[in-house]
This record gives structure tokens, C-alpha cells and sequence, in this order.
């Protein structure tokens, strides 16, 4: 009994240890990546930047995309619907190109047509004669979020990336800019200036015995 439950505090110690290491290696990686952004606080102020654009770009792709609630079916369904005088009440949107229509058995419908001036003239004057309560949705917001999302905001997002990796080029943290480590004529290293690592270098050149 005792080798046992000293076996089990053994493994829960170890446990605890092996967790403790892993909390303290987190928090030393979180530290030093929160002192590197603490330095440099224009390239942290750009990636932060960059990430929010991301952010609201997959954001306002989702909402330009077509989008319609109901039964897809063809174009041709819908004007068969029209001529049997069938629908109740369309509403076609400028935008997506599509008619959403309600039919008298209680169906909601829609399908996608042509986006030219001829098709949707048609269409709307088919829809008309049948009797059917007709109303455009223009959409207004969605050209304007379609220009953001493939004009706007990939230039800004690719403005604050190249200027994130040129800030960090041109000022390099401070390790990048320690002087290099040299050995000294003893043997011995410190860190040494480039030139006066070249001075003592060559003195030991010259006390060395010529071959001839």
C-alpha cells in the first residue's frame, strides 16, 4: 500500500512539474513576442492594421455573394409560372440578377436570369401581365461593398503588409544590432567591434615568424 500510493504522488508530481514547465514556457513566448511588439510599435500598429483589414474582407465577401431564400428553379419555371398566372408577388433584385416570386399554392421560388437591360425588361413585363405585384430591390448597398472588397481594401491590406516588412528591415531590433562576437589574441571571446577585432587580428599576424 504505501509503495503504491508513493508511486501515485510520484506521478502526480511529475505531472505537475511537466505542467508548470509548460505555463512557464507559454508565458516566457508570450513575453518576449509582447516585448518585440512593445519596440516596434509602427510595425505593430501595421500588422494590427492588416489583420482588422482581413478581418472585415472575408467578412464583406460573404455579403456580396448572391444570396435568396426559397426554391431554385430555372428561369423557364418562372415564366411557365407567369403565363398560368400562378404568381402572386415578384420581387426581382437588381443586383444578384434573380426573381423571387410567391405562388398561390404557397411556394416561394427564385432563379437567376440574364443581367442585361433586354432580359430583365422582358422578364419584368411577363411578370406584369400576369397579374403578379412586381417590385425591383436595387440593392443599394451592395455595389458599394463590392467595390471595398475587390478594390479598397486589397490595396490597403498589401499598403500595410509592405510597409510592416520595410519598417522592420530598415530598424532591426536591438540583437540584430549588438556588435559581433570576436576572439581576442588570448583566446578568450567577448564581444568585440568589427574594426577592433581586424586590429587585434592582424597584430597577431605580425608577431607570427615569416617561413623565410
Amino acid at each position: 500500500m504505501t509503495d503504491k500510493s508513493g508511486g501515485k504522488r510520484g506521478s502526480t508530481g511529475a505531472a505537475q512539474v511537466t505542467g508548470r514547465e509548460v505555463l512557464g514556457a507559454f508565458a516566457g513566448a508570450a513575453g518576449a513576442i509582447f516585448n518585440r511588439l512593445r519596440k516596434d510599435l509602427l510595425s505593430t500598429f501595421l500588422l494590427l492594421s492588416a489583420i482588422a483589414l482581413a478581418i472585415i474582407f472575408f467578412n464583406l465577401l460573404g455579403s456580396i455573394q448572391p444570396s435568396s431564400s426559397g426554391e431554385r428553379v430555372a428561369i423557364s419555371e418562372i415564366s411557365a409560372q407567369a403565363k398560368s398566372g400562378d404568381i402572386v408577388n415578384a420581387t426581382l433584385l437588381d443586383n444578384d440578377s434573380r426573381v423571387v416570386v410567391n405562388t398561390t399554392d404557397g411556394r416561394e421560388l427564385y432563379a437567376a436570369y440574364p443581367g442585361s437591360d433586354a432580359q430583365t425588361a422582358v422578364l419584368l413585363k411577363a411578370l406584369t401581365d400576369s397579374g403578379a405585384s412586381v417590385q425591383v430591390d436595387q440593392q443599394a448597398g451592395k455595389p458599394t461593398r463590392q467595390i471595398l472588397v475587390q478594390f479598397l481594401l486589397p490595396i490597403l491590406l498589401l499598403v500595410c503588409l509592405c510597409c510592416s516588412a520595410r519598417t522592420t528591415r530598415r530598424f532591426p531590433s536591438r540583437s540584430s544590432r549588438s556588435p559581433r562576437w570576436a576572439s581576442t589574441p588570448s583566446g578568450s571571446t567577448r564581444p568585440q567591434p568589427v574594426a577592433e577585432a581586424a586590429v587585434a587580428e592582424a597584430a597577431v599576424a605580425e608577431e607570427r615568424p615569416h617561413p623565410w
